[in-house]
């Protein structure tokens, strides 16, 4: 049997039916105890939020709020200085990717190699520059495919709070 879905559950928790099928859902609830029980923490969720006063946090709460973030180091941006080198960092490596872009562009159409290359529509359309620019981006998505293992094992494991 389906059990009922997350959007249908939390429709009926409302009361509000937008795909009609309050009748259908009705007929699962009569019948499925764990769905029951799964849109009954969510009424009693609900009915706690619409009974609860909607008052905007005083200033002081938010001010709080931001200096224990920033003294844990949470709430930076990058607009703060300390990321200024990293911004940099990023800019100047992709200065270089296109410089190298150009400079293989131009070597690639000096070779014997362009002289066989050359007829194809994309050597044709764009010359040595969009051939060595298709080139660093082959070999740019190459690495990441080949790093993504790794980065998703680095994810899975646990880090220490500091």
């Amino acid at each position: 049997m389906r059990h009922l879905t997350e959007d249908e559950l939390v429709a009926r928790a409302f009361d509000h039916d937008p795909s009609g099928s309050g009748a259908q859902v009705a007929g699962h609830l009569e019948h499925c105890a764990e769905c029951r029980a799964a849109l009954g923490c969510l009424a009693r969720a609900v009915a706690l939020l619409e009974a609860e006063p909607m008052e905007p946090a005083p200033l002081q709460a938010w001010q709080r709020l931001r200096s224990r973030l920033e003294a844990e180091g949470v709430g930076n941006d990058w607009t703060e200085p300390r990321w200024l080198p990293l911004i940099l960092a990023h800019a100047g490596g992709a200065a270089l990717v296109l410089v190298a872009i150009v400079l293989a562009g131009a070597w690639l159409e000096t070779t014997v190699l362009w002289h066989s290359i050359r007829l194809w529509p994309l050597a044709r359309a764009t010359g040595g520059w969009g051939v060595a620019g298709v080139l660093f981006f082959l070999a740019g998505t190459l690495a990441t495919l080949a790093m993504a293992p790794v980065l998703w094992w680095e994810s899975r494991q646990p880090h220490s709070a500091n």
